[in-house]
This record gives C-alpha cells, structure tokens and sequence, in this order.
C-alpha cells in the first residue's frame, strides 16, 4: 500500500495563549502488506471515559453489592458528589434529572419527599439494569435541563445465550438499627417481600433477541404518617447548626421541621413563633404522636425553638447540631450537660 513517512519535529515551545503554525509536507512511502489482522473490542454501554464528573455502576457491582430498598439511589451514593437525601453538588435530590434508556422518570412536580415520583415507586426493577451513570454537569449538550445530576440507567438485553434468574427478598424490623446517639428507638411492625424472575435470549440468533422481567413486592406497614417523617428528620442528625440555614451543610431548629414537613406537603411558616400557631393543638405530652412538633420558650415567654417528637420520650432538634435529646413535660434534657436547656411549652399537631 502506499502510505506517508513518518516525520518528527523536535524543540518547538509556545508562550501561553500563543498561536503557531507550523507547515509539513509528507513524503509518500510504499510498503507491501503480508497479512492483516484486525482486533476490536465492544464499548461500554455507558461511555466511562467522558469529560465530566462521572460516576458508572457496571452489572458486577449492582450484583455484588447489599441494597436495602433495592432502589437506584442505593447505587448512586457510590458517587463521590452526592450528600444527604440523593443530593449532588450541593442540589435536592429533586432537582435530578432521572432517565431510563434515555427516556425520562422525573419527580416533576416535587410532592414527594425522594427525587423519584410515586412515592418512591421505583422506575424498573433492578434486575433488569445493566449499568447505571451519574454524570454531574456533563459538558454534553444532549445532557440538559438540571441542576443536579443525570442518572441514566440502562436496561439489559437478551443474547446468543438463554440466561436468567428466580429470586426472594425480605425485610423486617428485625434487619433495622434501633440506636442512634446512645438513645433507642421504637420501631413499627414492618414486612417487605419481594420477589421475581428475568429471563432473556435469542429469537433468531445474531438478529432478533428479547428479554423479559417480572417483579412484585407485598409490604406490610406500620404507621403510615410518623416513619416519612422520623426518618427524614433522623437523615439530618449530626448536620450542623446554622442560623437561617435549610440544607444538609447547615439547619436551624425552625429549618429542619419547616424542610422535613415541606417535604411531606405540608408547608410550615420560617419561624419557630410561626410554626407554634398552626396545626391541632395537643393538651399533653403524653396525648403526643410520634412526629408531632415540640415548641419551647425562653425566660420571657417567647417561643424560640422546636423539634420533632419521635417514640420513647425522646425528640429531634437542632441544637449545635441535629441530635436526639430525652423530652418530658419539663423540656429537653441535656444528658451531657445533666440539665434542661429548653423549657416546653407547647405542642401541635400538623396535617396537610
């Protein structure tokens, strides 16, 4: 074949923001081929090589790792950028852009407490994912319209070869941590069982392949209203107090109920003193609900703070950071400091 010589050009330096052009003529150059051997290999279905902040989940890492809700966002917390509640580079898990097989699976409009709709319902069964991608601001223009991350995952196909699987999983309250901060929580009879099978193959071999995936889950739950709440109060523990803060870097004591209770639909007014005045109120703490809000005054009667009541007498608050602390009809006891730092004053009920 007829082909170029090499040419190799030595000891040329630019200044930086230079433009230089060097000119080359090439030489031709004849050779005879004896033989040719060609070698490819298949690309990844998701490129992990693009320029961005990415992250790729491959089908040996979904298989190999324990999930708890097998759910995607089990999988996206891999990458280095996320925080508290699905976030990604400081955004709502909300404000994710979701995708499956490029078509989109959005919480368009935000009334549940997860970035996926439904109520958590989960888009595909993760049996029947082969890769997942979070790619944080992509320089992609085809990747757009979030401020967040884009999560695309991509589903299996079928092959030359007849493969698939039969499977059960359950949960209990029993696979459940109780302790948090030295303090024991109660927890609500629970029960998930799910179970499925995929199975997938050739139709007409090299051509025409299918795959198919079935998948069911029964749930028996406990408090349908408290758990929501408790558990995303409970996703801010140990965050660090921040006057007028409402994020997982930073909260107040009025920012926490106002972002756990917004995140159930029920919006809360900003401040402490605000928040006192609405609801239903509760005569007695011991008439109190687990998720029930807590309001106490300082020493001139003025409401200055509030929590969120879990089970067992105790309560979260934001108090230097979000914590756990004991609560009776006298306030919140400091088992730390050995006294009460906050005198009760009130609690409330809130319902959408």
């Amino acid at each position: 074949y007829v082909g170029y010589q090499p040419t190799v050009a030595d000891d040329i330096y630019l200044n930086l923001g230079q433009t230089y052009g060097y000119n080359i003529k090439l030489s031709e150059s004849a050779s005879q081929i004896t033989g040719v051997e060609i070698v490819s290999s298949r690309n990844e279905l998701i490129d992990g090589n693009r320029t961005g902040a990415s992250t790729n989940i491959s089908t040996d890492q979904i298989t190999a790792m324990p999930t708890i809700s097998r759910s995607i966002n089990d999988y996206t917390r891999l990458t280095p950028q996320t925080g508290s509640g699905n976030s990604f580079a400081g955004r709502d898990g909300r404000y994710n852009n979701i995708t499956i097989d490029g078509a989109n699976f959005n919480n368009n409009f935000g009334l549940s407490s997860k970035n996926l709709p439904g109520g958590d319902a989960q888009p595909i069964s993760l049996d029947a994912i082969e890769e997942i991608s979070v790619n944080i601001a992509p320089y992609d223009i085809r990747q757009s319209n979030f401020t967040g991350a884009n999560i695309n995952a991509v589903t299996r196909s079928g092959n030359n070869t007849y493969t698939g699987s039969a499977y059960v999983f359950y949960r209990d309250k029993a696979f459940n941590g109780v302790n948090v901060d030295d303090v024991e929580l109660t927890l609500d009879k629970t029960q998930t069982t799910t179970y499925g099978a995929r199975f997938g193959g050739p139709i007409i071999k090299d051509k025409l392949f299918f795959f198919a995936n079935a998948e069911g889950t029964t749930i028996l739950p406990g408090n349908s209203d408290a758990p929501d709440v408790l558990e995303l109060a409970a996703s801010y523990l140990k965050t660090p107090y921040l006057w007028g803060g409402r994020s997982p870097f930073g909260i107040d004591c009025s920012g926490l109920t106002q972002m756990v209770y917004k995140m159930q639909g029920i919006v809360l007014m900003r401040d402490a003193r605000q928040q006192a005045a609405q609801g239903l109120a509760i005569n007695l703490l011991a008439e109190a609900r687990a998720g029930d809000l807590a309001f106490f005054d300082n020493e001139d009667g003025q409401i200055t703070h509030t929590g969120i009541l879990t089970e067992n007498g105790n309560i979260i608050h934001a108090s230097g950071k979000v914590r756990i602390d004991p609560v009776d009809h006298h306030g919140i006891y400091d088992k730390t400091l050995g006294k009460y730092t906050h005198k009760l004053r009130l609690i409330r009920r809130m319902q959408a």
